[in-house]
């Protein structure tokens, strides 16, 4: 609260060059955010919206609040500042990753789309942005589209190991949706050689190999998955998946039920929970 007594009177004055104004706060909030400082992070929003209230037509003052809140968890507000910062300004590359990694987060999918379709006319060559609508385009049952989409990511990506890491793993799930299984697993295993120890790709691999009925392989897999992260949601959901398979449907619903437990988000989880069947996702 001293900070914003000492800071207030500076924040409300027009005549104070907003650079200089976010060259003060930027520090604190890069503190607050390493930290994960939340009630400080409630104190600088104070400041933030100041900066909005005495500065409106400078997109930077929104694109401040909006980091703050997102990485606040208020993601949804997040995308709200996100939105009036483009308006302001649209030439920003990092604020569209931004809100798109918002709009993920939240699953909000179609928006995620448009918002990326909208980012790849001003930007057409980031592979971020080719990722993400990937994950869109999938997460809403459009396989064939997501995979031409993240092959295209793929080629942007050369050098950026981490990146090349997450798109593979969604291309190997991608191709596997759109039945082209041989794919699928050349991308799943290229994918586990660059990170061979990340739970959610193994167990996206092995609800891939379900699928196809290829139990042993799978079960292989998830194994190695619980024993590195026995709590991750997805390892939970897919130990539900190759249950229920089985035939034990009891069995995979108590599963099901500690993934969303983890994950109380996940719509198509509710919705296999509610048919007693894969089906539902």
């Amino acid at each position: 609260a001293r900070l914003v007594e000492r800071l207030e009177p500076v924040f409300r004055n027009p005549n104070v060059n907003i650079d200089a104004k976010i060259g003060e706060i930027l520090p604190l909030i890069e503190e607050a955010v390493q930290n994960d400082d939340r009630p400080r992070m409630e104190t600088l929003l104070r400041l933030t919206r100041l900066l909005e209230e005495v500065h409106p037509n400078e997109a930077k003052a929104f694109a401040v609040t909006a980091d703050l809140l997102f990485h606040s968890g208020r993601t949804a507000e997040a995308v709200e500042h996100y939105r009036q910062t483009l308006e302001l300004d649209d030439s920003v590359y990092l604020v569209w990753e931004q809100l798109l990694n918002a709009l993920a987060q939240l699953r909000r999918w179609k928006e995620l789309t448009r918002s990326a379709e909208e980012a790849l006319e001003l930007f057409p060559n980031q592979a971020t942005l080719n990722y993400l609508y990937g994950l869109g385009l999938l997460e809403q049952g459009k396989a064939p589209a997501a995979v031409s989409t993240l092959e295209q990511a793929l080629l942007m990506a050369a050098g950026l190991e981490d990146l090349r890491f997450r798109i593979l793993g969604l291309l190997g799930r991608a191709l596997c949706e759109a039945g082209r299984l041989e794919e699928a697993l050349r991308r799943f295993e290229e994918a586990r050689s660059l990170n061979a120890q990340s739970p959610l790709l193994l167990a996206t691999y092995a609800r891939c190999l379900l699928s196809r009925n290829q139990l042993a392989k799978a079960k292989t897999l998830l194994e190695e998955a619980s024993r590195l992260a026995p709590e991750h949601p997805a390892v939970l959901e897919t130990r539900g998946d190759a249950l229920f398979l089985q035939g034990d449907v009891d069995a995979a619903l108590q599963w099901w039920q500690k993934a969303l437990e983890k994950d109380p988000e996940n719509e198509s989880l509710k919705r296999k929970i509610s048919s007693r069947s894969l089906e539902g996702s």
